[in-house]
């Protein structure tokens, strides 16, 4: 009995989107959403996917009442099953009350947001305060929660990990966290920034988790393993999750569910496996068709046009038939590019290698892919390129030039 009540709360629907319309403009208006209409269960991930524009972001903005000055919600209700601090006995019960989020008070939504709902923004320098280390910003994530539970006389410091910096880091694979408390923002590469959102957006451990292009950043071995823990989180802590993504292929690995949207209406909506591998809509067939290919290289990418229809693949034109006969346009022999690390004063200067004895070079009519992980050179040595970050050692040519590195 107790197995049947505790998988019956887990599944139970905790978020509930019903005829939502937003619109832009005072009179006679931009609808950006229109009737938008979804459900998600705890334990349970739902996928939202479509073109830029639209209206994925706005959803998600609408549900963290967030949404722009301009922005008007002409029609529709935003039910929310998990409740708010306030009315709630503990973080994990499973008696709560519903509130249409669309009706809550600024201070209602605040108490919502720091105990309930967290979001991970596709770009995390426009979410990191660039004026604040890493790890007083997560502190602060910390300090805001603990004060809202006090104030709700909600007793949740039996459970010391949802509030400890070094485990939230190492939960996301974030090594050397002494340095990254200590770093601000712009000192860590884009993987990190996002690693270091997610981190955040952990803190407590929300019932609802908006994940806005979660994995842009990452590298592909750091890329599974965040996915591999937002779906343990889902899966063994009743956390649902709103998955937003251009990439199909991880929605068809991560969601239950997914939801096709196109200029701020509803294309298709259901199970995954029924809506990716048998699409009923014309655009999700056409989406599901401008998914890059292998195969058909040095072809132009088939893309959806404002007809709804996918163009055609057609040979790319201009490229060299024979790159390794073209002449030289990039030529770098031993690059190496060092950073200081903090030191005492008189203390020896100790550097840090982010490039060591790099070489490459590129013809004309070639293209060639830098890979790595997070971290691993690959923003450094395209600033080295362009003139914004100096080089220790090594021979950069531009077109026969030579640009000569600045040392440190």
């Amino acid at each position: 009995l107790c197995l049947f009540l505790g998988c019956y709360f887990l599944f139970m629907e905790l978020l509930n989107i019903s005829d939502l319309s937003v619109e832009f403009g005072v009179s006679n208006g931009i609808r950006v959403l229109d009737g938008l209409n979804l459900s998600l269960r705890r334990g349970a991930i739902l996928s939202m996917v479509g073109e830029s524009g639209s209206g994925k972001s706005l959803t998600s903005l609408a549900l963290m009442g967030l949404l722009p000055a301009a922005a008007k919600v002409k029609s529709g209700k935003i039910m929310w099953f998990g409740g708010i601090a306030d009315d709630a006995t503990s973080p994990d019960s499973n008696n709560r009350t519903e509130h249409n989020l669309l009706e809550l008070d600024p201070e209602q939504l605040r108490r919502l947001r720091a105990s309930s709902l967290s979001m991970v923004f596709q770009e995390p320098m426009t979410a990191l305060n660039p004026t604040m280390t890493c790890g007083m910003q997560i502190e602060e994530r910390i300090l805001v929660m603990k004060s809202i539970h006090a104030a709700a006389s909600i007793q949740d410091l039996e459970r010391p990990e949802r509030y400890d910096i070094r485990r939230l880091l190492e939960e996301v694979e974030l090594t050397d966290t002494d340095r990254m408390i200590h770093s601000y923002p712009h000192q860590l590469s884009g993987g990190q920034r996002q690693r270091l959102m997610l981190a955040m957006s952990l803190v407590g451990e929300p019932q609802l988790l908006i994940a806005d292009e979660p994995t842009t950043a990452l590298d592909a071995r750091v890329q599974a393993s965040i996915l591999e823990l937002l779906n343990r989180l889902v899966r063994s802590r009743g956390l649902g999750m709103l998955l937003i993504s251009h990439d199909l292929g991880l929605v068809d690995q991560m969601s239950d569910e997914v939801l096709v949207l196109r200029k701020g209406k509803t294309m298709e909506y259901g199970a995954t496996s029924t809506v990716l591998k048998q699409p009923k809509s014309s655009y999700t067939q056409a989406l599901l068709g401008c998914r890059l290919d292998p195969s058909k290289k040095g072809m132009k990418l088939a893309v959806f046009t404002d007809d709804g229809e996918l163009s055609a693949q057609v040979p790319l034109a201009g490229l060299a038939q024979n790159p390794a006969d073209s002449g030289v346009v990039l030529d770098i022999q031993g690059l190496s590019v060092r950073y200081p690390m903090p030191h005492r004063v008189f203390a020896e200067k100790k550097y840090r290698m982010a490039l060591e004895s790099i070489n490459l070079r590129i013809v004309e009519g070639q293209t060639l892919g830098l890979v790595g992980e997070s971290g691993s050179g690959k923003s450094t040595l395209s600033r080295v390129l362009v003139g914004l970050t100096p080089a220790h050692r090594g021979e950069i040519r531009l077109n026969g030039k030579v640009f000569e590195p600045r040392s440190i």
